[in-house]
């Protein structure tokens, strides 16, 4: 019993159905019973009631219904902070917004979680997750947490990779990550991509504009000493040190002065390779004008190995930051950035002489091998959100692989945002909190629709690398507003265009018969093309056709004909949408004709092997066999005919009568050298049952011996010959009109 409403007097109960009329009859407390019917739910297939808009925005809904895609078959990893720390995924399965048993939309594959996230997570990655479930609906999903450290993402990054994840996508930024080298977890994107991996990060949302400038972060192309202010005098008294100028004109500032009025945290990172770094920088928080230190962070970076420094806490009013140099003299170069810090006025806010100031992706969200993406909001395809990270990133040393430092890039490779796509979107549950409605803003939600677009690339294209899914996706770009290549990459992608372009199979021909020969006026046949995509053109030449079904169809069909006897090539080639040719051929022909049988004169050996042949020609096909035959009986001695069949290629047939005779012709076996003295045996055979034998020996011409016999009932006839004296003997039988003779040596 499951249930028991007291009010309506019934109860719920789980009963076997052999137990149904035991039930119904159990006593007159029952008064009916009746199945319960599953009910059903009311989600908006294919992924529930809250679908992102960018599903619209991006085209995905376009792409799903104009080819027949919709992410089958791909596999997409997710990393963030939790999946299902806060306990709604269930839920969210049984409302169509995630797949898994009980999905009302039939998407029943569930989700593996590998490994859950820390407590006090938000599950971003089932937000993620929801994300790419609204544009591929029928992609496996995948998720790890990224948030146990760097060295534990990166080995996840290889986790899913492992698990068959065709695609990566991340959301999160690591502040320690190396300014200028690929760290640890940018060597994990390496090592899968290099394995057929496509990866996706988010930009961040780092970007800050005041006044109209990008001024979250200040770029140097070298450490310029100058001294320091009179608060960093006091700290590292007794030490060999000096500041940074940041004036990159004529004049000198060890100040970076700024205004905030909440939290601060940056990332202060310098081009010298991990584990071979022989500069120690701290940078610390002073008033503003360096007289009193509010704190440095001064971690022994020659030690640890780590070309960085991070720095976070909260500040109020007009305050600066101070770069030292401490018991060490390179001027390597510098970048320090901001994490959305809470700043309102920064002192160096344009770039000038050398030095660059704006540009904050870092680290593995701007890995070269993977696929950097900026947000652009649900509601306006024409501005790119402010808070979206921009490049470029610059790379001057090989990827962190184990504790040897890497040598250095020449020259520097750069990296900026390589596309845009949706966030805004609105979803079940997050931010927690912050709905009804849910909307999901940042890179962090931009990353999953792109990735959740290639999802829909990749299926049924798995020639396609990760290089080409990058290129298809640029190519599908759309300019979004002014927004700068390093702001938006190649433009807000397009769903419809990127399976288009990233649409690397060729269709597949079938002219509808084999090669080979035909025994009918005419052939004909149906051929067909079948795309992933779209089939755009199919055509057939050496043939009659007629025009073409289900052209812009993922199939499309012709049917043509030939007529007559004759050879023919029939070339069938289709083209797809992108413009991949797809050849097929078959050469066949028709051939009523039969071939011509030739019978071969036969003289067969009475008692002997019995074998009658004859040649077979075709002027068309050709024959079957050149040559046919059958075995005869050689039993009587006459003329006889037996018929042989031939066949050409086309399997028409043809027989002839055939000739031939059956004669005595007489085998005779015996030694072809004696001793002078020696008797030998010798054996006639092949001849008519008990037939009269004739033995005849000479020698130089002469005759020395004549004997009479007769074959036994087997036709065979025996003789013992003695040679007595040295030379040359002609051995010969005559039997039945017949004979023959053997040549003997005696020495």
């Amino acid at each position: 019993m499951t249930f028991v409403d007291q009010t309506m007097r019934t109860a719920t109960v789980a009963v076997q159905p052999s137990d149904l009329q035991a039930l119904a009859t159990s006593g007159p407390a029952v008064i009916a019973v009746r199945e319960i019917l599953q009910p059903m739910t009311n989600a908006a297939c294919p992924s529930g009631d809250f679908v992102s808009e960018g599903v619209t925005q991006l085209r995905a809904a376009l792409a799903r219904a104009q080819f027949p895609v919709d992410g089958r078959g791909v596999t997409v990893g997710i990393l963030s902070d939790s999946y299902d720390k806060l306990g709604g995924a269930a839920t969210d399965v049984t409302n169509g917004e995630l797949p898994g048993s009980g999905n009302p939309c039939g998407n029943t594959t569930a989700i593996d979680n590998l490994i859950e996230g820390p407590g006090g997570s938000s599950d971003e990655g089932r937000a993620m997750a929801q994300i790419v479930h609204d544009v591929a609906p029928g992609a496996k999903i995948l998720f790890a947490s990224a948030f146990f450290g760097e060295s534990a993402f990166a080995q996840s990054i290889r986790d899913l990779a492992a698990a068959g994840a065709d695609i990566i996508v991340d959301d999160v930024s690591y502040f320690s990550e190396p300014v200028f080298q690929d760290g640890v977890i940018a060597k994990a994107v390496r090592d899968v991509t290099a394995d057929g991996v496509t990866y996706f990060s988010s930009a961040a949302n780092s970007n800050l504009i005041i006044g109209g400038n990008r001024v979250a972060s200040y770029e140097a192309p070298a450490y310029r000493p100058t001294s320091c202010p009179s608060a960093i005098n006091s700290i590292y008294t007794g030490s060999t040190f000096d500041c940074h100028d940041f004036d990159p004109g004529g004049g000198i500032d060890a100040l970076y002065n700024f205004t905030a009025n909440g939290n601060l945290r940056y990332t202060l990172g310098w081009s010298e390779p991990q584990n071979g770094v022989s500069t120690d920088f701290d940078i610390c928080l002073t008033n503003s004008t360096g007289t009193t230190a509010f704190g440095c962070a001064q971690g022994p970076n020659i030690t640890t190995g780590l070309a960085s420094e991070v720095v976070s806490g909260t500040g109020s009013g007009t305050l600066a930051w101070v770069i030292v140099r401490y018991e060490s003299t390179g001027t390597p170069r510098l970048k320090l950035i901001s994490h959305r810090s809470a700043l309102t006025a920064v002192q160096y806010n344009t770039s000038a002489g050398g030095d660059i100031v704006g540009p904050t992706i870092f680290g593995h969200n701007a890995s070269i091998p993977g696929v950097t993406v900026a947000a652009v909001p649900y509601n306006n395809s024409s501005a790119l959100e402010t808070f979206s990270s921009f490049g470029p990133a610059l790379y001057c040393w090989g990827p962190v692989d184990g504790p040897t430092p890497s040598g250095p890039l020449n020259p520097c490779q750069s990296a900026t945002v390589d596309l845009a796509a949706t966030d805004g979107g609105i979803n079940s549950f997050f931010p927690p909190g912050d709905g009804p409605p849910y909307r999901f803003y940042g890179t962090s939600a931009a990353a999953p629709h792109a990735a959740a677009v290639a999802a829909l690339m990749l299926q049924g294209q798995r020639c396609l690398s990760p290089d080409g899914v990058k290129n298809a996706l640029n190519a599908s770009g759309r300019p979004v507003g002014s927004a700068p290549v390093d702001g938006a990459g190649a433009g807000l992608i397009d769903a419809v265009d990127a399976v288009t372009a990233g649409d690397c199979e060729a269709p597949a021909v079938n002219i509808g018969v084999s090669s080979g020969w035909f025994r009918t006026p005419v052939v004909s046949a149906a051929a067909s093309a079948r795309d992933n995509r779209v089939v755009t053109d199919l055509v057939c030449t050496g043939v009659s056709t007629q025009p073409v079904t289900g052209l812009n169809t993922t199939s499309a069909a012709q049917s043509w004909s030939v007529t007559g006897e004759g050879r023919y090539t029939v070339d069938c080639s289709a083209r797809d949408l992108k413009g991949n040719t797809g050849p097929a051929r078959v050469d066949l022909g028709i051939d009523m004709t039969p071939p011509v049988v030739t019978c071969r004169p036969a003289k067969l050996p009475f008692r002997g092997p019995g074998t009658v042949r004859a040649g077979v020609s075709d002027a068309l096909s050709g024959p079957a066999a050149p040559t046919v035959s059958t075995r005869v009986r050689t039993n009587k001695v006459g003329r006889f005919t037996t018929t042989l069949n031939g066949a050409d290629v086309a399997g028409n047939t043809a027989s002839a009568r055939c000739r031939y005779s059956v004669a005595v012709m007489p085998l005779l076996k015996g030694p072809a050298k004696a001793a002078s003295g020696a008797r030998k045996k010798f054996k006639v055979s092949r001849l008519p049952s008990k037939a009269k034998a004739t033995w005849t020996v000479k020698s130089k011409g002469k005759t020395v011996q004549v004997t009479k016999g007769k074959a036994n009932k087997a036709g065979v006839a025996k003789l013992k010959i003695r040679f007595s004296a040295k030379g040359k003997y002609v051995v010969s039988v005559k039997s039945a009109g017949a004979s023959t003779r053997k040549v003997v040596r005696v020495a």
